[in-house]
């Protein structure tokens, strides 16, 4: 790129540098160009991608031009790696993330959802359409960092820039645009260099805008606000005071001081947050010199460690006004004043208690104050307090300061030394931004047109934000082996491997998931009226009990916390005695549970619903349970695994193996078993699933395990999320009788002991009432016989013994031709496994 510096990249429009000639003509065409994408949306997906791909580019060294420019501004080479370094901190995925939370509640807060599950009522925050900002040019970063903001509220965003800050911006929003694969975020922004004095030009963008932001003094904003219609939000973000408190214990306190000395020299005093007074808790005049002479030793030592912005004349001549007039007075009123040759700081020490705006520029007033005259001192300045550095002896003292600091008007209270920090979501001036460029909004159709609608996103239309065709396919070996330093909540994922398999999960991501999963059974029919028999497997690090109960928490519903008993009179007993109307358990276990306690189950008349997951239950098994006892529906609302947690909703049209895609949490893939390409039209292939994580490790492409085929017809619910149908697993694993059964350690075993190395195919199937039947094909070439196999397979394989002795799974060996084998058309292979309980 060439020279920086050139008008070229000073003005963009869109994706398009444009020159300030072309400006001219261009910002009367504003109005019409905005119009035209005012009903875009920008989802954050988008904005996040963006960020993170420029974000690589900037580690990468591939950005330079954005260091030069800061350069050509009077910026060092180490303050521009410092100032970029920040901003790629600001729009990190993380805390992009954490800002929506803090500001607006919610990590989706863009989506219509219902206040409560048992009512139809929708609310949302929404972006106010157009923003208008108008920066300062002493704070190169907060152009960037205030068009940023914007983004994350929806907006699209028209700045306002001065010359002073060069073309930083410029070349920093088009970097950002061209990292955007979808084309979408250049509709959201446009960049102009424009003189204050141009007012045509700036009235010209004030008239389109829903909310201006204005950062400068009170004459700028009230300019803006004149320029404004009535119906405008003008947010200003103003000159504030921010000062330093010592408390009686702390005032000899050499590391505080030498703290506060940095807070003063770091910016300069040029930043809101830098402290331009210190108010020292001192019972003489003498105290309180000692003190500035503390303060002026550690002023030496700072003002080596961080470079000196020299003021303008203008600004100089308003210092040494300023302190000549307190050396007039301080032969009456007392006071002293610290200055070194150099004049690089100075310490003004006054001993009548009061808050003293300073000049700037590392000069610090030094005032003496009592704690009772705390409210009185600073409530004349209530419109203009920020930040106050705390230093205080103990916490006692310190909650009380605080708590007048706070009546008094104050903001922010850090401890000394920490006033130019902050945090990730920390109100801005007392309020949270992001709430200031945005509206709540609620929306009421009646409950009987949005029943069973958990959020009016499901009737939105679907786009899957990036491709990930060129990112490779992610297998469970992989998965396995990821570090996850933020995990907080640990599950066991795989089934009979031998290898115990864990996958850990943020508290954040584990919240996001169960959110979908509550929508889900909402979905599904569950609603908070129910009173819901919870028997999912608990403990051993599985998931599906703890999470069936937090989703049943946020809906509202009534829970029976009894867990995946193989005690099935104490089941039954306990159904009896607190009468749910609603089961939800694994089909093996209701199967057994339903089958041995038949007699006493039979006279229980309130059974309604019956939620299942885990395994298949086939039609002919939901017709037995209709008949037998009484149920009226019969769902499974929810595809989840350990590994990966929610993969799928279902809702009430979707035939038995189907289900939706809950594309707030993740994007899915069908792609060729013997390659990574997508299927064409209603082809079986691998499902992979592509996680849209807030914490956790970006989890791209990972093989779940399972087949599908996608349903392509519309879904009668009118939810417009992409919808599959599950056609089995490909692999070795198949879960049955409450076990995942192996296949390569069937064949293992009978290699091992039977000597057997011909053909093996297993034939899963189920009946009505009874447990799952695993059908064992093998070739008589040996003349094996058949009760021998079963006693080999029982004495060796553990989990299937398991699931026999329990009557989870009966086990059959057929031994004959090759015609007993069933063999792929298209290959002429045997097939290895093949279940057949979705045919049902």
């Amino acid at each position: 790129m060439k020279n920086p510096s050139n008008q070229t990249y000073r003005n963009l429009w869109q994706d398009r540098f444009i020159s300030e000639t072309d400006l001219g003509v261009k910002i009367y065409e504003l109005g019409a160009a905005v119009l035209a994408d005012i009903a875009e949306e920008l989802p954050t997906d988008i904005l996040i991608g963006a960020c993170t791909a420029l974000i690589a580019q900037i580690e990468a060294g591939s950005r330079p031009e954005l260091y030069r420019a800061l350069v050509e501004q009077g910026q060092s080479m180490d303050s521009a790696t410092a100032l970029v370094r920040g901003i790629c901190h600001f729009m990190s995925k993380e805390n992009i993330l954490a800002r929506l939370k803090a500001d607006l509640g919610s990590h989706h807060p863009f989506e219509l959802q219902r206040r409560t599950y048992a009512t139809a009522e929708y609310e949302a925050w929404k972006p106010l359409g157009i923003q208008v900002h108008i920066v300062p040019g002493n704070a190169l970063q907060v152009p960037v960092l205030s068009l940023l903001e914007g983004l994350m509220a929806g907006n699209i965003n028209v700045l306002k820039n001065t010359a002073r800050n060069g073309c930083f911006t410029g070349l920093f929003m088009k970097a950002l645009i061209d990292s955007d694969v979808t084309g979408i975020l250049k509709k959201f922004v446009y960049v102009f260099e424009i003189p204050s004095a141009n007012t045509a030009w700036i009235n010209e963008l004030t008239k389109l805008a829903d909310v201006v932001c204005v950062w400068g003094g009170e004459e700028a904003v009230k300019n803006v606000k004149q320029s404004c219609a009535a119906h405008v939000r003008v947010v200003a973000w103003g000159h504030k005071i921010s000062f330093a408190y010592f408390d009686r214990g702390s005032a000899a306190n050499r590391e505080a001081i030498a703290a506060l000395a940095a807070d003063i020299c770091k910016r300069n005093q040029q930043a809101c947050t830098s402290p331009q007074c210190v108010l020292v808790e001192v019972e003489s005049e003498e105290q309180l010199e000692a003190f500035g002479a503390l303060l002026d030793v550690a002023l030496q030592s700072a003002t080596e460690q961080y470079p000196l912005q020299l003021p303008s004349m203008a600004e100089q001549a308003e210092i040494t006004t300023a302190v000549h007039l307190h050396q007039a007075t301080i032969a009456e009123k007392g006071g002293k004043v610290h200055q070194p040759a150099d004049h690089s700081y100075r310490v003004l020490i006054d001993h009548r208690s009061s808050l003293q705006p300073s000049p700037l520029f590392r000069t610090i007033w030094v005032k003496p104050i009592k704690r009772r005259e705390i409210i009185g001192v600073l409530r004349p300045f209530n419109l203009y307090l920020q930040t106050c550095g705390l230093a205080s002896s103990d916490l006692k003292s310190a909650y009380e300061i605080s708590d007048l600091l706070l009546k008094a008007g104050v903001q922010r209270i850090t401890e000394m030394g920490k006033q130019h920090e902050s945090y990730i979501g920390e109100p801005h001036d007392a309020v949270y931004a992001l709430q200031q460029y945005t509206k709540r909004v609620a929306v009421r159709l009646g409950e009987s047109m949005t029943a069973g609608l958990p959020s009016l996103s499901y009737l939105a239309p679907h786009t899957a934000v990036n491709s990930q065709t060129a990112v490779s396919i992610t297998t469970k070996e992989q998965r396995q082996q990821e570090r996850h330093t933020a995990a907080k909540l640990f599950l066991k994922s795989g089934g009979s491997s031998g290898q115990t398999k864990v996958a850990g999960y943020s508290w954040e991501d584990w919240d996001a998931q169960i959110k979908i999963m509550a929508d889900s059974y909402f979905i599904g029919g569950i609603r908070a009226t129910d009173c819901c028999a919870n028997m999912y497997s608990a403990g051993n690090l599985y998931g599906g009990f703890i999470a069936t109960q937090k989703a049943l928490e946020q809906l509202g519903a009534a829970t029976l916390a009894l867990g995946a008993h193989l005690d099935t009179q104490t089941l039954a007993e306990n159904i009896i005695l607190l009468q749910p109307n609603v089961i939800m358990g694994m089909p093996s276990l209701l199967r057994k549970l339903f089958r041995e306690q038949h007699a006493l189950l039979r006279t229980y008349k309130g059974f309604e619903k019956l939620v299942y997951g885990g395994e298949l239950m086939s039609d002919a098994q939901q017709q037995w349970f209709k008949s037998e006892f009484g149920f009226q529906s019969i769902f499974s609302p929810v595809y989840a695994s350990n590994d990966a947690l929610m993969n799928g909703y279902a809702c009430q049209h979707c035939n038995n193996g189907e289900f939706h895609v809950p594309t707030r949490v993740l994007e899915v893939e069908i792609v060729a078993m013997n390659s990574a390409e997508p299927v064409r039209d209603r082809e079986v292939g691998r499902l992979l699933i592509t996680k849209k994580s807030i914490r956790d490790p970006e989890l791209k492409r990972y093989d779940i395990g399972d087949l599908a085929q996608w349903v392509t017809t519309p879904c009668p619910c009118g939810h417009r999320t992409p919808k599959f149908r599950l056609m089995g697993r490909h692999g070795d694993l198949i879960r049955c009788g409450a076990k995942f059964i192996n296949y390569r350690v069937i064949h293992q075993i009978l290699t091992q002991h039977a000597k057997y190395g011909d053909e093996v195919q297993l034939l899963i199937t189920s009946s009505t009432a009874e447990a799952d039947c695993i059908t064992l094909r093998l070739l008589d070439t040996l003349g094996l016989d058949a009760q021998r196999v079963s006693q080999l397979l029982l004495e060796h394989y553990a989990d299937l013994k398991w699931a026999v002795e329990q009557r989870n799974v009966q086990l059959h060996i057929e031994i004959g031709s090759t015609a007993i084998f069933e063999i792929a058309p298209a290959s002429g292979k045997v097939r290895t496994l093949i279940d057949l309980r979705t045919q049902d």
